[in-house]
């Protein structure tokens, strides 16, 4: 008896693995995409929180807030924004991910924590968006007394 592979089982072993990597090329865009929404979300929300920190613990005795663009969220020191200032920490969103809508009190990209308290009068919601699929996003939401929380 020869010792071998017959055509047959080679046929059977190459289909099953042509359907393995089907079904994960299929699945890995959108875990990949929704992967980095995830880590979009999480490193705004933890900028956002780092402000509220900074503010609450009279950090440089001053306010802090972020400013948020469609690329991009930047920590700021003081109560205005101001572009190219070096104390600014600006974290670009990953390339498959964007801010798509600021809905805060008042109008503006600005949120900015009040000393003391941590409160805000620009409480609202931050919506990103996964630019491979715009149905994923996840909003981020800004209480009046400064206490944020995602959805």
């Amino acid at each position: 008896m020869k010792k071998g592979y017959t055509l047959i089982e080679l046929l059977i072993t190459m289909a099953i693995l042509l359907i393995i990597f089907a079904i994960v090329s299929i699945t890995f865009p959108a875990f990949r995409n929704t992967y980095i929404l995830n880590k979009a979300t999480d490193e705004t929300f933890a900028l956002i929180q780092d402000a509220r920190s900074k503010t609450l613990s009279s950090e440089g005795f001053t306010q802090y807030g972020v400013h948020f663009a469609t690329a991009s969220t930047t920590l700021f020191s003081g109560t205005v924004f101001i572009e190219g200032n070096p104390s600014n920490s600006i974290f670009n969103l990953p390339d498959l991910s964007e801010i798509t809508s600021v809905s805060l009190e008042g109008g503006g990209n600005d949120l900015v924590f009040e000393r003391l308290t941590g409160a805000t009068s620009q409480n609202g919601s931050i919506t990103i968006s996964s630019k491979a699929d715009l149905s994923k996003n996840k909003i981020i939401n800004i209480g009046s007394t400064g206490i944020i929380n995602v959805q």
